[in-house]
């Protein structure tokens, strides 16, 4: 259900948004500059893909579905219990708001359980497998990759899971190739943070324009997620010619919208480092390329999911929930910027 915010509380919906962008300029340890830069590059970008941030789209929590996810999460030995310093439990919250906004179209349960639990461990690992944050980065992945390869036996909770989600992923994505890619994502995925891990502070070529797409593809979760999009019900024809821009429009739109929260952190290993220093250009031109890549990608997504009506309405509530997600989810910080998404969530009390 949408519910619009125009007329009367516009005024008051503009001011509250100034005041904290004010703010936002205040505590910021960014320039002005690039702050105001950051949020007309983001305003951008959600007007081009037709996201619309004061029309509120209010979006039911299943706290059922969310209790499932932590049962399962157990099973494998994560602790997801309130009040615990090493709960897997807020990173199984960040799952199932990203899956209730993006893949409110899925309706197979299992298919849901999967997802939640899968981007609840990209979350949990994309902060383990930092190398600016943690100092056994390397050695966390290493044995990740060797447990998930049969080297060594799943010991650690997250191996396990890890583990669990490769082999459940031909059950709930049974159409090959779909299910293959995301193993192979998976795997990826570890690859990349080991390669962050080795070329913390290296200097890119302007020459090697190729490597910073090369290594944000890399990472895996741009495929995986393209493909989260479709239920088995649509043939893979249907839409894998448009994985490739799917890809560009997972990332690209990652990396513009997630800069904030690592430049304020002081991150260096992602995209929009590796593009500005690419191309000799400063962070924030960087940010617009990225923007151009996202929109350019959208359209032609549009294009090539035209003919199959069922396939085109799943990218659509994906991506507008995907954008919304990204300025709504605290891990982002967005509304620091007074950046809102106009998601409501109905949470039931036991979730939190």
């Amino acid at each position: 259900m949408c519910v619009t915010i125009r007329g009367k509380n516009e005024h008051s919906y503009i001011w509250d948004l100034f005041h904290a962008f004010l703010s936002a300029m205040a505590l910021s340890t960014l320039p002005v500059g690039t702050i105001q830069s950051l949020r007309q590059s983001i305003h951008l970008l959600l007007e081009q893909c037709s996201v619309d941030l004061q029309t509120q789209r209010t979006i039911p929590f299943d706290n059922d579905l969310f209790s499932l996810a932590c049962k399962e999460a157990a099973l494998h030995g994560l602790l997801v219990d309130h009040g615990i310093a090493t709960s897997f439990r807020p990173f199984i919250k960040h799952g199932a708001d990203t899956v209730t906004a993006c893949f409110s179209h899925i309706q197979d349960t299992r298919s849901r359980i999967y997802m939640i639990l899968y981007l609840a461990s990209f979350f949990c690992l994309d902060d383990k497998l930092n190398p600016e944050h943690q100092s056994d980065a390397e050695s966390i992945a290493q044995e990740l990759f060797s447990s998930m390869m049969g080297r060594m036996t799943p010991s650690e909770p997250m191996q396990k899971l890890y583990s669990f989600l490769l082999t459940e992923a031909p059950n709930c994505f049974p159409n090959p190739p779909t299910s293959n890619i995301i193993v192979t994502g998976s795997l990826n995925f570890i690859t990349s943070a080991i390669l962050d891990y080795h070329t913390q502070g290296m200097k890119v070529p302007a020459s090697a324009k190729r490597y910073t797409r090369f290594a944000r593809d890399l990472s895996g979760f741009n495929e995986v997620m393209g493909l989260f999009i479709f239920p088995s019900s649509i043939p893979v024809i249907a839409y894998i010619a448009a994985l490739p821009d799917l890809m560009v429009f997972i990332g690209s739109a990652n990396d513009v919208l997630s800069f904030y929260k690592e430049e304020s952190a002081g991150e260096e290993m992602n995209q929009v480092s590796l593009l500005a220093s690419c191309s000799e250009c400063p962070k924030i031109e960087a940010v617009k390329q990225l923007v151009d890549n996202t929109v350019g990608a959208h359209r032609n997504i549009l294009d090539i999911l035209r003919p199959n009506e069922a396939a085109l309405d799943a990218y659509l509530s994906f991506s507008d929930g995907y954008l919304r997600a990204h300025v709504g989810i605290s891990r982002y910080r967005l509304e620091e910027l007074g950046i809102r998404s106009g998601l409501i969530y109905s949470y039931r009390i036991a979730c939190l």
